[in-house]
């Protein structure tokens, strides 16, 4: 029979190096990743949607964020935070996304979403004040049938598979010999299937 395989993958890095003597030494970093895949999306309006074939569909995200600061003396700021409040890494992945539709499967619909985000920042200031901040979010979203608002009908009589993982991770150091080290790090994972 016949197949329908898709794969949308997103990756974002950033890195960012601040080295100063005397004074002040800031790195900020901010990277977002965002995937989207549906097998079959019949938009808006009302359809009919027939499917007998196999369908795929797959959404792979990853961002990484570095942020290195080295100090003399003075103040060190070393962060890599999602400054908009968006989320860094987010993956959605739908087999059948309908409106206001009829749908009728009788194919497999496998449907995978896997979000992965990391989260890295140094600060280093052997006089003075050091400061490490990392914050990172994954969010991996796997819907087989998404019927959204509308009025559907759904039939399914064909396998349905559907798998998300999400992993985020947060690594944070602030330190020097003569001051003040300070460190944060946060990391959240959200995985829906």
């Amino acid at each position: 029979g016949l197949s329908n395989n898709v794969t949308a993958d997103s990756t974002a890095n950033s890195v960012a190096v601040a080295v100063s003597g005397f004074g002040y030494g800031v790195a900020l970093t901010n990277s977002t990743a965002h995937a989207r895949a549906s097998g079959i999306d019949s938009g808006a309006g009302d359809d009919i949607v027939l499917n007998d074939s196999d369908i795929t569909s797959r959404a792979n995200t990853d961002a990484r964020d570095v942020a290195v600061t080295a100090q003399l003396a003075g103040s060190a700021l070393a962060g890599s935070i999602d400054w908009d409040g968006e989320t860094g890494s987010v993956a959605t992945a739908n087999g059948i996304a309908l409106g206001d539709d009829m749908s009728i499967s009788s194919g497999v619909v496998t449907v995978n979403a896997d979000a992965d985000a990391d989260s890295n920042s140094v600060a280093i200031s052997l006089v003075g004040v050091a400061a490490g901040v990392a914050d990172t979010s994954s969010e991996a979203n796997a819907v087989g049938f998404d019927a959204g608002d509308g009025n559907d009908v759904v039939q399914n009589t064909g396998s349905l598979v559907v798998t998300s993982l999400s992993d985020a991770t947060g690594r944070s150091l602030g330190g020097g010999l003569v001051g003040v080290g300070l460190s944060s790090a946060a990391a959240e994972a959200t995985s829906n299937a």
